[in-house]
């Protein structure tokens, strides 16, 4: 069964590696996608609630150069006389704006967890609503007699030394009942719910986490460094090394019984010793500014730290006791690929009613208003504008995906507009295929969907459609509009079933998925006529039945 969280969110796996291709660990990044209509200070604002999570895994590994393999710190009695071991990591989080370099105003952190601690996080969440409704009714109406007669007699004989005794007794009983009832009752109850639950846990031991925000509270950034049995982040202090890649640290004389004794290196704290996990999570709130897409950058940088065990010598006033030298590298930089999401399209709720039950639907009219992006035809010297919508209910996403390439300047005029009664499409020479991209989201198997097109041809002859449902290229459907606007005609009501489980029909048929579903429209005039080609759509759904 598909999870309702699922819909929304984006997931990517990152194996994180140095610079020399070696593995360090696993990053897992999660984006969850929900349409906001912002009403904060008395506007109305088209913005998205993204809630994002990374968890970065770096267990505590040494890599084999000679047969290129990688081994993991396992218990057991050994003779150890210096540890390796990760010591600080640090993961930053950005959302940026079609390449830019900054993180856009439009882009407002609302909160982000952990922020400073050293000790056990839980965090959850769960919300759910439920409505339950019932009546009922019962009545009784009969009558009942009943009569009952008894009698009784007994007779017995017998000696008690030369006496004779007895008694006699006897009984009778008769019992007579009729009745008669009838009842009717009558009930009705529906109900429907929603819960939703989501729960994170983590525990840190011997390690904190400090995390902090740039000057425009925009950008979260978690650094996290081992405590015990030192502190990687207080001790900071390195000695003079040639080495760029390593540095020493000098410590300080009381820390020297955490990490060795007279005869050998003490070990870590044991998440260094074993390697971490760590969950962080961030949420903004997203007001989509000329593009609905949004990139996602994720910076980790990796520290490691090693101490190792360093024998006395001499005797009497010359003897310099055991002691311990520790190492801290300079920060290893582990590459994440941006990840750049649709937020409208991800942000897309499933085709379902309110209540669960009846009749649902997705729609959009072409009103000027309503557009995302607004679309805007070819002039003479610059190319159109695709267009974006997005339905009042958030459940249906129409776009211009046509591909416009170069264009003359009698090409003036092609490409989409829209007014207050329906989206009109100009084709030109050099413009002969107008598409519009439909996308939905389906939560169920079982039900069936039908796409319908309110539309009719602008020109003498009238275009064709070519229809695509979810790249089956090989059932591509054909549909020519060739009938002018009449208000309320059947002509004018292009209808496609698309799933129709009647599995003893002939039109058993099923092009739809569970998940995100595409349709494509291609629009082409009849016979390459475009001067007689023009089209006009006003209205375009997708309903359950």
């Amino acid at each position: 069964m598909a999870s309702n969280k699922d819909f929304y969110t984006h997931k990517a796996i990152t194996q994180l590696k140095n610079s020399k291709g070696q593995p360090f660990g696993t990053s897992i990044a999660s984006y969850e996608v929900r349409r906001h209509q912002d009403v904060c200070n008395l506007t109305d604002k088209f913005a998205y609630h993204i809630i994002s999570t990374y968890r970065v895994i770096i267990p505590n590994t040494s890599y084999d150069k000679k047969d290129k393999s990688v081994s993991y710190y396992t218990p057991g009695a050994k003779d150890i006389t210096s540890f390796n071991y990760p010591a600080i990591v640090s993961n930053m989080a950005v959302v940026t704006y079609q390449g830019a370099s900054e993180q856009p105003q439009n882009a407002e952190l609302l909160n982000y967890s952990p922020k400073t601690i050293n000790s056990s996080v839980h965090t959850s969440t769960s919300d759910g609503s439920g409505v339950i409704s019932s009546t009922s009714h019962q009545h009784t109406s009969g009558s009942s007699t009943s009569q009952s007669n008894t009698y009784g007699a007994s007779v017995s004989v017998g000696f008690m030394g030369d006496m004779l005794t007895g008694g006699a007794t006897g009984s009778y009983s008769h019992t007579s009942e009729s009745s008669h009832s009838n009842s009717v009752s009558s009930g009705d109850e529906s109900g429907s719910s929603s819960n939703s639950s989501e729960s994170d846990a983590m525990s840190v031991k011997d390690w904190a986490c400090n995390a902090y925000i740039d000057v425009n509270n925009t950008t979260p950034t978690w650094v996290w460094g081992q405590e015990y049995p030192w502190n990687v982040l207080q001790y900071v202090n390195t000695g003079n090394s040639s080495s760029v890649d390593i540095q020493p640290v000098i410590l300080p004389a009381f820390l020297t019984p955490l990490l060795c004794d007279e005869t050998q290196a003490l070990p870590p704290s044991q998440l260094s010793q074993f390697g971490i996990d760590f969950t962080m999570k961030s949420a903004w709130l997203v007001e989509p500014v000329g593009s609905s897409e949004a990139t996602f950058k994720q910076t980790i940088e990796y520290y490691m730290a090693s101490h190792s065990y360093v024998a006395g010598s001499g005797s009497g006033k010359d003897v310099i006791p055991p002691s311990v030298s520790a190492y801290i590298t300079s920060p290893t930089n582990l590459p994440v690929a941006d990840q750049t999401i649709d937020l409208c399209l991800l942000g897309l709720d499933p085709i379902i009613s309110p209540t669960g039950r009846g009749r649902s639907s997705a729609i959009i009219g072409f009103l000027p208003h309503s557009f995302f992006i607004a679309p805007v035809q070819a002039t003479s010297s610059a190319k159109p504008v695709n267009f974006t919508t997005l339905s009042s209910t958030n459940n249906l996403l129409i776009s211009d995906t046509t591909q416009y390439g170069s264009l003359a300047a009698n090409d003036a005029g092609a490409g989409f507009s829209a007014s207050d009664a329906s989206l009109s499409a100009q084709l030109t020479e050099n413009c002969k295929t107008l598409q519009l991209t439909i996308n939905f989201k389906i939560a169920d198997v079982i039900n069936d969907y039908t796409l319908y097109m309110k539309h009719w041809k602008s020109g003498s002859k009238g275009v064709v459609l070519n229809i695509i449902i979810n790249g089956y290229t090989d059932n591509a459907l054909t549909k020519y509009v060739d009938s002018s606007e009449a208000e309320g005609g059947e002509s004018n009501l292009l209808s496609i079933a698309l799933r129709d489980l009647d599995f003893g029909s002939i039109d058993y048929h099923d092009y739809l998925k569970l998940g995100l579903n595409t349709i494509v429209v291609n629009i082409t005039p009849i016979d390459g006529d475009v001067a007689n080609g023009g089209y006009q759509v006003r209205a375009i759904s997708v309903e359950k039945s």
